[in-house]
């Protein structure tokens, strides 16, 4: 069975194993392929200096991960790592949408999965809200049956190649080896022509659609400070943290505590900067109401994704959790307390957070 198939009913079809997971495959096959675009195509995915990055997202995977030990050393290779894991997605997406080699795409797709358990969903409590061990197991039985020769440009290919091979009308046992062997490679040429044609144009489209934005969909000011120097650190005679407010002033003569972050004019009401904490964890500075100016972690407090800007609220794309803007608390979602706070200090036109 090809693209056509000769069962004669829809119900006899979905007995047959290739059409009952035609559904699966088809949806694993867009959303690996949709995940690897969505690599490529964002500029800030591998920049070390924007708290969305990979590497941002490695080393809070580093804090619970039973890779720990290992993540540091990946972190020194990011790009090298984050190509792969572009590229292994992409070549997953296009291996199950096109029917090539399914069983090998679906094990690249579950081993994908299976490192992403072990590092970004592994602190998910319970176990059922992290999406990767549910995608992990998805995989099984497309390892286990592979296409079936359903919608399958394989099947195809393997096809066309026995027409034309002149094979006997014989079962495969019966061939002559070397015959048999001489139609395995041609059409393993064949497949893997098209699949690496195919791939090469989805990753063409997304280096496109890098050099057009790739920014953030988040309301963000501006994408993240690299981290401060020793000299825009001061030290203060009175601490921020002694205010009772979240924002604190500095008199003139007083030089304020902690790290300058930003301007008043980087921060508008209603936006977020991006930025790295002084305990080198991603953080939003926020205006909620002129002259009032908050920190927040970027960490979501449920398995430790990093939250995006809504404009009044904080969202955890991960599994849905969001948090006010005003206070830090989760207001939705299976968020496990509040963001935490940072605080602030404002000295003339300069933004500082300890």
């Amino acid at each position: 069975m090809a693209f056509s198939d000769s069962v004669a009913s829809w119900r006899d079809r979905f007995t047959v194993s290739g059409w009952a997971l035609l559904p699966l495959r088809l949806f694993l096959g867009f959303t690996m392929l949709y995940a690897g675009f969505l690599k490529i195509s964002d500029r800030t995915f591998l920049d070390a200096s924007n708290p969305a990055s990979m590497q941002a997202q490695m080393l809070h995977a580093a804090k619970n991960s039973p890779l720990s030990w290992l993540l540091p050393h990946i972190y020194e290779h990011a790009s090298l790592f984050g190509w792969a894991i572009s590229l292994g997605e992409v070549a997953v997406g296009v291996s199950l949408l096109l029917g090539i080699w399914v069983r090998l795409g679906a094990v690249g797709g579950f081993l994908l999965s299976f490192s992403f358990l072990l590092t970004v969903s592994w602190g998910t409590t319970p176990y059922f809200f992290g999406p990767d061990i549910v995608f992990m197991f998805a995989f099984i039985p497309l390892i286990l049956a592979g296409d079936g020769g359903v919608w399958s440009l394989g099947a195809s290919i393997r096809a066309a190649v026995v027409r034309t091979s002149n094979l006997p009308n014989r079962p495969v046992e019966q061939i002559a080896p070397a015959k048999v062997a001489e139609v395995d490679r041609r059409v393993l040429l064949r497949t893997g022509g098209v699949a690496v044609g195919a791939g090469l144009i989805a990753v063409a489209f997304g280096v496109i659609a890098r050099s057009f934005g790739g920014s953030s969909s988040s309301t963000i000011a501006a994408t993240a400070t690299p981290t401060p120097s020793p000299s825009t650190s001061a030290s203060a005679s009175a601490s921020a943290s002694s205010s009772p407010s979240a924002s604190g002033t500095a008199t003139p003569t007083e030089k304020p505590s902690g790290t300058k972050v930003a301007t008043t004019s980087q921060v508008a009401v209603g936006t977020a900067f991006a930025f790295n904490a002084p305990d080198g964890s991603p953080a939003f500075l926020v205006q909620p109401k002129a002259g009032t100016y908050l920190a927040w972690s970027r960490v979501c407090t449920h398995e430790g994704c990093t939250v995006d800007f809504g404009g009044t609220e904080f969202i955890c794309p991960c599994h849905g959790a969001t948090f006010s803007e005003d206070t830090g608390d989760c207001t939705g979602g299976p968020g496990q307390g509040p963001l935490q706070k940072y605080a602030v200090v404002k000295a003339g036109n300069d933004l500082y957070v300890a």
